[in-house]
């Protein structure tokens, strides 16, 4: 996944570098800047993890960080220097852990054996703890993270033609789980739940820039901090 994100920016600003090689018009100084009324679409990758996220089922511990993130909004100036946006975006987390099935007789007893099915190496694990003693499984727990909110941003323009700004983020998000095993443990491992600590309000804090390479298209950066990610790179598309 982390590839992906890599090649989508490398492709947008690719595509910025070509369509600037034909903006040889001469431009206003405000169309550098974002001002009251403009409208945009800005499209961004997170990058930098703020913290890596762990879970713990039974005896196994796993940690794993977040991928890249993805992210779209609509922008809108309310004055020449204050903006306002609506934003979503994606990422997604994988925490990784190996689980001795010897440890388990005590807890497993928690486990609707029903939901197990018929694989029979599983309901021996919980009749005779013994047996399994010196197996190991690996546990993951694999979390699709949607987020939604909005953002606030000051503009105020410190060098020519370059759009500087503050933000503040603000949103809620909607976790996907998904737990996987090598062994027929899913249902157990669902049902107990692996607790991995994946944020549902996101906030950041970021000082930023942008350049319009032409009077539509433009390239940013922000870095500042949050609870996720700490770098935001992307494109903008002025909307006339």
């Amino acid at each position: 996944m982390k590839k992906f994100f890599f090649f989508l920016l490398f492709v947008v600003l690719f595509c910025c570098s070509l369509i600037a090689q034909d903006n040889i018009l001469e431009r206003s100084d405000s169309s550098f800047y974002f001002l009251k009324k403009d409208k945009a679409l800005n499209l961004g990758v997170g990058l930098l993890n703020a913290q890596s996220f762990s879970f713990s089922l039974f005896e196994a511990n796993g940690s794993g960080n977040p991928s890249p993130s993805i992210g779209l909004s609509y922008e809108y100036g309310l004055t020449d220097n204050i903006s306002i946006a609506g934003f979503g975006s994606f990422y997604r987390v994988e925490a990784e852990g190996s689980l001795n099935l010897g440890n388990i007789a005590d807890q497993i007893a928690e486990i609707n054996l029903e939901d197990l099915g018929s694989i029979f190496s599983s309901v021996l694990c919980i009749i005779n703890p013994s047996a399994c003693a010196n197996e190991t499984t690996q546990v993951k727990e694999r979390v699709s993270v949607f987020t939604i909110g909005g953002k606030l941003r000051y503009h105020r323009n410190f060098l020519p033609q370059l759009d500087t700004y503050a933000s503040s983020y603000l949103g809620y998000s909607f976790n996907r789980r998904k737990t996987i095993t090598e062994m027929a443990l899913d249902a157990g491992a669902e049902q107990l739940g692996l607790g991995i600590e994946v944020p549902t309000f996101v906030y950041y804090a970021s000082i930023g820039a942008r350049y319009f390479i032409t009077e539509q298209i433009g390239v940013f950066g922000e870095y500042g901090v949050g609870n996720v990610h700490l770098l935001k790179v992307g494109a903008t598309y002025r909307m006339e």
